[in-house]
Formats: C-alpha cells, sequence, structure tokens
C-alpha cells in the first residue's frame, strides 16, 4: 500500500506529464497598477513630512511616516499610493477592493517614537506629503501561465486608466480569485 504522500507525488508526476509547464511571461509594468482590499485601504498610513523642503519627492529623498515604534520596523518596506477608485462586481453591488495607483516604494530607516524616517527607494511619479502607504508585496518579474480547470469563470470588472479597450501585455481586474480556483498565471 502506498501513503498519501506517495499517491499526491504521483499524481503531480502525472499532472506535469498531460500540462507541461506553460510559457513564461515578462511583468515588466505591474508595479505600476494594483488592487488592494477594503481592509488594505483602511489600515494603510501615509507620508506625514519630509526635511526637504522641496513639493515633490523622489528617489532617496527621506520621510516621515504615520507609524512609530511598536507599528514598524527598521528594513520595512512599504507601497506608495494615491487615488484609491472603488472596484466593485457587476451590477455596482459588491465592492471588491480599491484600485489604486502606484508611485513607487520605500524602505523604513529609522524609529522614534509614533513616527518612522523612510527612504524612498523607487518612484514611478512625483511623491507628496499626504500620498498613502501599504506594506510592500514584491510583484513577481516572470509568471508561468497555467492551466487551471478547477477555476471558476471571471468576467472582467475593471481596466485600469480609463480605458475601454485591452490588448496583449494589458492588466485587467477579475470578478474572481484563489477562493474560486485562479492562481497567479491562471
Amino acid at each position: 500500500a502506498q501513503t498519501e504522500t506517495e499517491v499526491e507525488a504521483i499524481l503531480e508526476e502525472a499532472t506535469r506529464e498531460v500540462f507541461p509547464p506553460g510559457p513564461r511571461i515578462r511583468i515588466a509594468e505591474r508595479g505600476a497598477m494594483g488592487f488592494v482590499s477594503t481592509q488594505a485601504v483602511q489600515a494603510s498610513t501615509s507620508i506625514v513630512g519630509s526635511p526637504s523642503p522641496r513639493q515633490w519627492l523622489a528617489d532617496n529623498d527621506l520621510v516621515y511616516i504615520g507609524q512609530g515604534q511598536g507599528e514598524v520596523e527598521v528594513g520595512d518596506e512599504f507601497t506608495l499610493y494615491r487615488d484609491a477608485v472603488p472596484v466593485y462586481d457587476l451590477g455596482g453591488r459588491r465592492k471588491l477592493g480599491y484600485h489604486v495607483d502606484i508611485l513607487g516604494w520605500l524602505v523604513v530607516r529609522e524609529v522614534e517614537g509614533d513616527t518612522a524616517t523612510a527612504e524612498i527607494r523607487m518612484s514611478r511619479s512625483e511623491i507628496e506629503r499626504g500620498d498613502r502607504l501599504i506594506p510592500r508585496i514584491a510583484p513577481p518579474s516572470e509568471v508561468e501561465v497555467t492551466f487551471t480547470p478547477e477555476a471558476a469563470e471571471a468576467n472582467i470588472v475593471f481596466i485600469p486608466e480609463g480605458r475601454a479597450h485591452v490588448a496583449d501585455g494589458d492588466f485587467v481586474y477579475l470578478n474572481r480569485g484563489s477562493l474560486d480556483g485562479l492562481r497567479v498565471g491562471s
């Protein structure tokens, strides 16, 4: 008799033979747009100041953020965003989350009291005091296209940048996710 682990290994190998690894797609601009949950938007903090007197901030500038001891640690990374636009399912009845324009990301350099000093590591656009931040999840540079027969059918519910049409390489938001059998590369 075979153990459960051995059976799983045999099934995984058989699946690989039937569905060989798919092509890989490079993700060049994924950091420029983002979909975030309602909870992430509600929990986000912001840039509260900067030692620089300039209005617009960019790479390597230091900023002060609205979280301090017990909330952040040196080395924590945050994604900077502006303009959280609600994304609804078809018919507008259920809010799925928010589309945010990602401005860049920063890393915490020093924590003192109820604020922290952070350094902007990458900016895609002008950054200013009041811009919001959420914990950073570095996007993959490549995604393998996979066959997911168990995934539920989905509909496009949002196209970033207010466009009406999409083409190869564009990003869209679907009204289904991991709970529906979708995974990265589906």
